[in-house]
């Protein structure tokens, strides 16, 4: 009987539940109770991811087939189209910052590297984010790149930060070296500094 008594709502809360909110769940307060304890409601996770996953990364779709803690490591993608990256980029943020692990990021191409270089303040993001997302392949050849990248990549490998690498699709061996350098070339492709995952379709 008391079960029964429970599931009918009191004038009170048939009062407040005639108002108009965005979300019925948490009432506008962005939190919830749940098991004795406060958490935050989907609407609040959502407004906080639009602002934390932001530029080509709007719009992307997430894959739960995702495993994060398979991709806290530096990684080389090849044989992948650009909008697949994306997708491992956005799902492995998304999954982790739900899990907790809010990590600080930069998702650029190769020609960024150059404008945060001669930037004080980027400089320092470029170093200290826990995760660069870095696509090369698309830049004009620059005698800068291979010593930037070279000082750059080293640094982020000893000091633990990590570093995702997306070369795209068309990029042959040549290609790469004339545009980044031939140092930069071996220490990507190095197994000990970055764990290669390729398509299947690129195999």
């Amino acid at each position: 009987m008391s079960d029964e008594l429970d599931d009918i709502p009191d004038f009170d809360d048939e009062l407040e539940s005639s108002k108009s909110y965005n979300c019925y769940k948490c009432q506008d307060t962005g939190f919830i109770f749940v098991a004795g304890a406060y958490k935050k409601c989907g609407c609040q996770l959502k407004k906080e991811l639009k602002s934390y996953l932001t530029g080509e990364l709007t719009g992307v779709q997430i894959s739960n087939k995702i495993r994060p803690s398979n991709l806290t490591k530096n990684i080389l993608f090849l044989g992948y189209g650009v909008s697949s990256f994306r997708v491992y980029v956005k799902s492995f943020l998304t999954i982790s910052y739900l899990s907790g692990a809010r990590h600080t990021y930069l998702y650029m191409m190769g020609s960024d590297i150059l404008d945060y270089h001669f930037d004080t303040d980027g400089t320092y993001e470029i170093t200290q984010a826990d995760f660069l997302f870095l696509r090369l392949g698309r830049d004009v050849s620059n005698k800068l790149y291979e010593g930037i990248l070279l000082n750059l990549l080293t640094y982020r490998l000893e000091s633990g930060r990590k570093t995702w690498i997306y070369l795209y699709e068309d990029l042959n061996e040549m290609s790469f070296k004339n545009i980044y350098g031939n140092k930069i070339f071996e220490l990507i492709n190095r197994a000990s500094n970055f764990e290669t995952i390729q398509s299947k379709r690129g195999r």
